[in-house]
Order: C-alpha cells, then sequence, then structure tokens
C-alpha cells in the first residue's frame, strides 16, 4: 500500500496491508486506527507523525519534525525512528532487530523498550525511558540533556553518556 499526499493525510480507521505499507507526506501524517503490515512500513512526514493506537510491522521506518505514537509498536525486524524535535513512545517496543531513535531538542520519552539486537538512542534533549534492554549492546547519549532510565539490561556492552544527569533506577 502506498500513500502520498503534499499535505496532511488522515487515517481514521484502521490501515492494513498484507504486503508493505509506504507512505510519504508534506505535512503531518494523522493514523487514528491499527497500522499494521506483512511486509515493512515506510513513513516521512514534513511535518508531524502520529498514531494513536499501535503499530506492527516486518520492520519500521518513520521520520517526522515530532512523533507520536500511542499504542504498542511490535517489528520483526529493525525499527529505526528520527524526530527534528521530540519523540513520544506511549506503548511499549518489541524489535526482532536493532533499535534506533532519535530526536532533537525536545527529547525522548519511552515507556519499555525491547529489541534482540542493538539499542541506540540519541537525542539532543533529555531521555526518559521506563526500561531499555537490548540482546547485544545498549547506546544511550544525550549531548545537550539529561537520560533517567528503569531497568538497563545489555547482553554485551552498555554506554550512557550525558552532558546533564543519568539516573538509572
Amino acid at each position: 500500500a502506498s500513500l502520498k499526499a503534499a499535505g496532511n493525510p488522515t487515517a481514521h480507521g484502521d490501515t492494513l496491508a498484507g504486503g508493505g505499507i509506504t507512505g510519504k507526506a508534506g505535512g503531518d501524517i494523522r493514523l487514528g486506527g491499527q497500522v499494521g503490515s506483512a511486509g515493512s512500513q515506510q513513513w516521512s512526514a514534513g511535518g508531524d507523525f502520529s498514531a494513536d493506537k499501535g503499530m506492527e510491522a516486518a520492520g519500521l521506518s518513520v521520520e517526522g519534525r515530532n512523533i507520536r505514537i500511542a499504542g504498542d509498536v511490535l517489528s520483526q525486524g529493525a525499527v529505526n525512528m528520527k524526530a527534528g524535535q521530540k519523540l513520544q513512545l506511549g506503548g511499549d517496543l518489541r524489535s526482532a532487530g536493532s533499535t534506533t531513535l532519535s530526536a532533537g531538542a525536545e527529547g525522548i520519552t519511552a515507556k519499555s523498550i525491547l529489541t534482540n539486537e542493538d539499542l541506540d538512542i540519541r537525542s539532543q534533549g533529555n531521555i526518559a525511558l521506563e526500561q531499555a534492554q537490548a540482546a547485544r549492546d545498549v547506546r544511550l547519549e544525550s549531548p545537550a540533556g539529561s537520560i533517567a532510565t528503569g531497568n538497563l539490561l545489555a547482553g554485551r556492552d552498555a554506554g550512557v553518556t550525558a552532558a546533564g544527569n543519568v539516573l538509572v533506577d
């Protein structure tokens, strides 16, 4: 399935595909229902990206000024999310591949993140996580902010670097 718009596409119901999903917009992308695909999903918004429910895919890539996903994110492959300002994950993120999250000055907030490979989270702002776990390496980096996380578990190496405070609780 493919969704392309110069403006602001909105889907109020579920978005489901037997293959992959590609969504590209010059403005905001708003997804009101569950988003699921047997293949990979690639979303790119010139404005904000928001999903009111969960997302499930073979692999997931999301780019936008601000990214907000209210439900759980489940991926059979890699997860890559890049927000120019703020990244908010309201549910759990589970990835069979590596997970890379990045955001600008408004930071990253997330619940539980579990990946079967590497976990790399970088933000110019603060990073706040309830739990971060990877079967291999975990890297949390905030060159201009602070980092707070609950459980931090790495199968190999863990690195946490912040300009401000670091709290592992």
